[in-house]
């Protein structure tokens, strides 16, 4: 099993990171290589079990499935139901923190996979995608971002 883990520190309080991971349907709104996305079923997207379906920036189609929510923790993981990519069972979760005297926060990023070949690119994808997801995010929040792992 193949995993990739990154931590980046952005220079945004805790809840404001929060409020906008949170939103499970709202990806495409900070994340640059995500297109659209919709929620399945008429489900509530902040609701463990529901699907997102993802329209990438390069034309592909992803369907992840929300694992788990804790908003007391700020933890969020979830799955891939549906992928063009090459790996198979997907799981990933993301976590953040209160860093410093609270005007920062450590968000770590973290996928755990198979790849369906061992061609390097699939982990590189992965991984590209998770630090994009990370600086889109302090893009949004208009905040300073260090990745440090």
């Amino acid at each position: 099993m193949a995993s990739v883990k990154h931590t980046a520190i952005i220079d945004a309080d805790p809840q404001s990171i929060w409020h906008v991971l949170r939103q499970f349907n709202s990806i495409a709104e900070w994340h640059s290589g995500v297109a659209h996305c919709t929620v399945e079923d008429g489900k509530s997207a902040d609701t463990g079990g529901s699907i997102r379906k993802l329209m990438l920036a390069d034309g592909g189609v992803v369907r992840q499935r929300l694992l788990s929510i804790d908003n007391d923790l700020m933890e969020l993981s979830y799955g891939h139901e549906e992928s063009e990519l090459c790996i198979t069972d997907f799981l990933a979760d993301i976590k953040v923190r209160t860093e410093g005297d609270g005007s920062q926060s450590t968000v770590t990023w973290q996928a755990h996979f198979d790849m369906t070949n061992q061609d390097v690119t699939c982990h590189s994808v992965v991984s590209a995608f998770i630090i994009q997801g990370q600086q889109s995010l302090a893009s949004k929040l208009m905040a300073n971002i260090t990745i440090t792992a």
